[in-house]
């Protein structure tokens, strides 16, 4: 029972004692006061009390927070978050799927975890990321749901059904974070990243699988002239989208909320800053790579998928007699799908798109200008 006098600072008392206690669990001593000012005495001025309370939140926080940010290195381990999960350096993610193609091509009731994990660690230690100090904390997990089916339950308590889905399909990373870090790095801001993971993800998958009917095309005319150019072209209208794609996540959503935050965290004062920074990063990353949106987000990888489906159709050997009536079916349902997505953009508001929005209908209006 909180004393009377006390109910409009409880909260205060709450989270500094919290503070206290996270420091000590660390420990670090909290350093005695060389005078009795810190004690409290009765007074009939609430006032009196509040500035006591204050001032040893004030004192709880700025250790905390330099316990944080120097001893326990939080700048750094976001660094190597964004360098693993964001694909900042994502050479490594290529090498692993290059070496984890048989086994993420499985159903994920076929997949041999052990065998996933040590691939992802070799891939990690012989990429640019080897020289992360922190490399040993990123592993893998296999998600049971698409990337999809996850988004569209983002706004809801449910929890998606499990899906009969591949390994590239469920893929993610995931990273072991000890105390106190992870009131920072917590699983609902893991949860952020490990979504835009999965998208960048299932894009490089995407685009390798386009860059392997690049090289079917390219052996296919120098064998004859006759080979159908609507495929190449289509091919190529799908990798520019997928590109741009990549590009507009990394560069126009990732980079300058990541700046932005970063320059934001050097002035500081409290953890509660912190936290509160990192929780509109992670969110700005989410809602604007669109996965917090389903009807947009579904537009975009139903289009993924019909890339996908093209390049296994182009790989499979199809009849001649067919190829050609296929191939323009694939064109025209790739073709309203953006053209679909782009609408869908421009009915979020009254007027022309905002922001980052306004840079993903730019960069669809930029692969249509490429086409005509």
């Amino acid at each position: 029972m909180v004393p009377a006098f006390l109910k409009p600072i409880q909260d205060r008392i709450l989270v500094a004692g919290k503070y206290q206690n996270v420091i000590l669990q660390c420990g670090e001593k909290p350093k005695a006061s060389s005078t009795g000012d810190e004690r409290l005495v009765y007074s009939t001025d609430e006032r009196a009390y509040a500035e006591k309370i204050d001032g040893a939140y004030r004192k709880a926080s700025r250790t905390l927070l330099s316990l944080l940010m120097d001893k326990l290195d939080l700048m750094g381990r976001l660094r190597s978050v964004k360098h693993f999960f964001l694909m900042d350096q994502g050479d490594f993610v290529v090498q692993f799927m290059d070496m984890a193609e048989e086994e993420l091509s499985q159903n994920i009731d076929d997949i041999a975890p052990t065998r996933l994990e040590v691939l992802l660690q070799l891939a990690l230690s012989t990429s640019s990321v080897g020289h992360d100090r922190y490399k040993d904390c990123v592993k893998h997990q296999i998600l049971e749901c698409r990337l999809v089916s996850q988004a569209k339950h983002i706004m809801t308590s449910d929890s998606p059904a499990p899906e009969n889905i591949t390994g590239h399909e469920a893929f993610t990373l995931n990273y072991d974070v000890d105390w106190p870090l992870n009131l920072v790095l917590s699983t609902a801001s893991l949860g952020c990243y490990q979504m835009v993971f999965r998208f960048l993800f299932y894009c490089t998958h995407v685009e390798r699988m386009l860059s392997k009917v690049w090289l079917r095309d390219k052996g296919a005319k120098l064998k004859t002239a006759a080979y159908p150019t609507a495929a190449f072209g289509l091919r190529q209208g799908m990798m520019h989208f997928v590109k741009n794609l990549q590009y507009y996540i990394t560069v126009e959503v990732v980079d300058p909320s990541w700046h932005i935050f970063q320059d934001r965290l050097q002035k500081v004062q409290t953890v509660d800053e912190v936290l509160a920074l990192h929780t509109e990063l992670t969110d700005s990353f989410v809602n604007l790579c669109m996965l917090t949106n389903f009807p947009v987000f579904q537009l975009i990888h139903e289009i993924l998928q019909q890339c996908l489906e093209f390049a296994t159709f182009v790989m499979s050997d199809a009849e001649d007699t067919k190829f050609d009536e296929r191939v323009q079916q694939y064109q025209r349902t790739f073709h309203v799908l953006v053209s679909s997505l782009r609408k869908k953009l421009l009915e979020r508001g009254e007027g022309p798109p905002q922001g980052q929005e306004s840079s993903l209908t730019e960069m669809l209006n930029r692969w249509a200008a490429s086409l005509g």
